[in-house]
C-alpha cells in the first residue's frame, strides 16, 4: 500500500487503515513523580506541534496541587497561603539523560554545562492550589535530542513533584542553493 504523504505512518486497527502523523511514532509522555505527602500534586508537559532544531518551541506545563494549611499565627493573623511556584528547564540528552531530583540539582547542572542546560521558566506562579496551566516559548539550540524538566516548589525551598519529558527536535530542511 502506498502512502499519500511521506509523514504519514499506516497502523491497522481492527481491520481499518488508521493514517497517524509520522512524528507521532516517536512521541514520548512526561513522567512524574511526587515527594512522599504530595502524592495529590501533578505536573505533565506537553510540546505543540512539531517544533525544528534552532527554532521556536512551545511547552505547555499543566498540574494541580492542593491548598497547604497555614498554622495560625497569633503576630500574622491575617496571613495567607503561599503560593506554588514552577521552574522549568531544558538539556541536551546527551550530557544528561535523565532530570535531577531537585532544582538545586538541576542549578548545579547549569553552573556544570551552561551550554547543555537552560532555565527556560524561573519562580513561574502556580497560585496558592488548584489547577494551573503555562506555556513557554524558547528558541532551541542546536541540539537535536532534548530533555525538559519542570519542578514544582512551595515556600520556594520545597520541592513538592518533578516531571520530564523526552523530546527529539525535527531536523532542519535543507535549503537550496
Amino acid at each position: 500500500m502506498k502512502l499519500p504523504n511521506p509523514h504519514l505512518l499506516a497502523t491497522v486497527v481492527l481491520g481499518g487503515t488508521l493514517l497517524v502523523p509520522a512524528s507521532m511514532a516517536q512521541a514520548y509522555r512526561s513522567k512524574s513523580v511526587a515527594q512522599p505527602g504530595y502524592e495529590s500534586s501533578t505536573l505533565a508537559m506537553t510540546v505543540k506541534g512539531e517544533p525544528r532544531v534552532g527554532r521556536i518551541v512551545t511547552l505547555r506545563v499543566t498540574g494541580s496541587n492542593e491548598l497547604f494549611p497555614v498554622p495560625p499565627d497569633p503576630d500574622f493573623p491575617d496571613r495567607e497561603p503561599l503560593d506554588y511556584t514552577l521552574d522549568v528547564y531544558v538539556q541536551d540528552r546527551s550530557a544528561y539523560s535523565r532530570c535531577a531530583e531537585t532544582v538545586d540539582g538541576q542549578t548545579d547542572r547549569i553552573i556544570n554545562l551552561p551550554d547543555k542546560v537552560k532555565q527556560i521558566g524561573f519562580i513561574l506562579n502556580e497560585g496558592p492550589s488548584g489547577s494551573f496551566k503555562q506555556t513557554i516559548r524558547f528558541r532551541s539550540g542546536s541540539s537535536r535530542k532534548l530533555m525538559f524538566c519542570a519542578y514544582t516548589r512551595y515556600s520556594a525551598t520545597d520541592d513538592i513533584i518533578r516531571s520530564s519529558l523526552k523530546h527529539d527536535l525535527r531536523k532542519n530542511k535543507r535549503r537550496p542553493r
